[in-house]
């Protein structure tokens, strides 16, 4: 019992398999670089929460040994509340800022944040947009 199978039937067989592996192909290619724009901007999240962390320990080291230092006349500390920090908004205007040319300095009195701080956005951004 021999089953005969017509020569077309074979090619249209592989042209159906070779659409299947270009869309697996294309599709995973898109999901990888999702996932890789992904961790870019949960590996800025990390850094800015490690600053804030950092600088919340040098707080608590200043305060302990009495050498608490003041912050310059206009300028709040960001870090300094439980639930301060540098909001969507005002690091889109320090970026922008950065852009027009602004030093740190000017950026941190607009914004009332510390120089320290926008020197650490900048340098993140810097980073996340070199790596993209």
């Amino acid at each position: 019992m021999h089953i005969a199978i017509h020569p077309i039937t074979t090619y249209v067989l592989m042209a159906a398999g070779f659409a299947g592996l270009l869309f697996l192909h294309f599709h995973l290619t898109a999901q990888v670089e999702k996932l890789r724009r992904q961790a870019a901007d949960d590996l800025g999240v990390w850094r800015l929460e490690s600053s804030r962390l950092r600088a919340e320990l040098y707080a608590a080291i200043t305060d302990r040994e009495g050498l608490r230092l003041a912050p310059p006349p206009g300028v709040t500390p960001s870090w300094s509340g439980a639930g301060a920090r540098l909001n969507v908004n005002r690091r889109s205007q320090a970026l922008r800022m950065s852009r027009l040319g602004d030093p740190p300095e000017r950026i941190a009195a607009a914004l009332g944040v510390t120089r320290n701080e926008v020197d650490l956005l900048l340098k993140v951004h810097r980073a996340v947009a070199g790596a993209a």
